[in-house]
């Protein structure tokens, strides 16, 4: 019995977390969208010519629905700044504000777009290699 009760805890503890996490990333998605500097600096990215932690900004297209082809080099999964930094615009900040992990996928979604998936891509990453 006790064990029933300590996992519906550990489960509604699960959820609340899940909610505060997804509550934080909608205020800085906005922030991106609304504050002048943020976006700004999203949108500056353009500009560059080199960018560190590709596989970052890849994992990110890839959540927000962009296609394996708008980003990647042809019939690879080689992320080609050269091609998608021409996304980085009005529709990516939208798509930045509006995106939520929860809910019913309507559609079938592609292998990359899976959490899994994008997991792999991200393996190796530190945040001490991203802060830096």
């Amino acid at each position: 019995m006790d064990d029933a009760v300590n996992a519906k805890d550990n489960e509604e503890e699960e959820s609340k977390d899940l909610i505060v996490k997804n509550a934080k990333i909608a205020f800085i998605a906005k922030l991106f969208k609304d504050n002048s500097e943020w976006r700004h600096g999203i949108l500056g990215l353009k500009e560059m010519t080199v960018l560190k932690m590709r596989r970052i900004l890849q994992s990110v297209f890839y959540l927000l629905k962009y296609k394996r082809a708008d980003v990647c080099l042809e019939g690879t999964n080689k992320f080609f700044w050269k091609s998608a930094k021409k996304y980085l615009n009005e529709h990516f900040l939208e798509a930045l504000a509006s995106y939520s992990p929860f809910g019913v996928k309507s559609e079938p979604q592609p292998e990359y777009t899976t959490l899994n998936f994008l997991d792999r891509n991200l393996e190796g990453i530190t945040q001490e290699e991203v802060d830096a």
